[in-house]
């Protein structure tokens, strides 16, 4: 028996994803809706949307709940740590080569 997302059912499940097993495009579609803070308006207007990997064009709002229900879970602590490693790293990498002796040491000590 194969795991299937718990949001849209889709047999291609790879692993979890913000603490919910789900596939890698309701990964993407939780993470671009809560680093965006997105907020939705069901389609139908009764928040019971069918969800479906074979239907295109569905209601986020139910894809969210749907997420959620999954176990999905929007830590936005772990987000901004993210957000904040991504631009130390883009910053010693790209801008200021000198300083990534200092990157590596602050990476060194939020992994430890």
């Amino acid at each position: 028996m194969t795991a299937k997302c718990g949001v849209c059912e889709s047999p291609s499940v790879s692993s979890l994803h913000f603490g919910g097993r789900t596939c890698k495009a309701y990964a993407a579609f939780f993470r671009r809706t809560i680093s965006m803070k997105m907020s939705y308006l069901c389609v139908g207007g009764e928040r019971q949307c069918r969800i479906h990997f074979e239907m295109r064009n569905i209601c986020r709002l139910c894809r969210y709940v749907r997420c959620i229900h999954a176990g999905m879970k929007a830590d936005c602590e772990w987000l901004a740590s993210l957000r904040l490693l991504w631009d130390l790293l883009v910053l010693a990498l790209f801008i200021v080569p000198s300083v990534s002796r200092i990157v590596y040491q602050l990476l060194e000590r939020f992994y430890s």
